[in-house]
């Protein structure tokens, strides 16, 4: 007697640890498509019970991350050596200048009379980075220059052209 009370309430207790009907912010119900084993067509209302029902529409790419150009042609640093750094974690300051976590730099490179063309890859959480370049000659300050990217909702759709990526160019 006392394996089938206990085979009851885990039952009991599986079936209440269901995921709630709620939505997530920022989402609509109306936009969800549910996948059916019958051939009527469901309420735009319904929404889906499982991930295995959902189905995305065929422009929805689900990669976290994109890549990204670096186009870059810096004047300063075509009669001087220049080092690049191009980082994601950094904040503007009222006096415009930036403070920079310098472990962020996906980038760090050299440029050759000023030039480099590369590209990296970026979360699609990223919708900003910061340039650097740093110059051998101490005498000449840092350049900056802050490049905003698309939204994450626009990188999350395939371009209509999978060998085009989103360009940053410094000129």
């Amino acid at each position: 007697m006392k394996k089938i009370i206990t085979v009851v309430s885990l039952m009991v207790l599986l079936t209440g640890c269901g995921g709630g009907g709620g939505t997530v912010a920022g989402t609509s119900t109306s936009d969800t498509t549910i996948a059916s084993n019958t051939t009527a067509p469901l309420e735009s209302n319904t929404q889906a019970t499982s991930t295995a029902a959902i189905i995305a529409a065929p422009e929805f790419d689900f990669a976290p991350a994109r890549t990204i150009d670096i186009q870059f042609d810096v004047p300063e640093a075509r009669t001087t050596e220049g080092m690049l750094s191009l980082c994601t974690k950094y904040s503007s300051e009222s006096d415009g200048t930036f403070n920079i976590n310098y472990d962020s730099c996906l980038v760090q490179a050299t440029l050759v009379n000023g030039l480099y063309q590369s590209q990296m890859e970026l979360t699609n959480d990223v919708n900003s980075v910061i340039g650097v370049i740093w110059f051998a000659d101490p005498d000449l300050a840092p350049v900056y220059k802050e490049f905003t990217l698309a939204a994450t909702a626009g990188a999350s759709a395939r371009s209509a052209n999978a060998n085009t990526h989103p360009t940053i160019v410094w000129n």
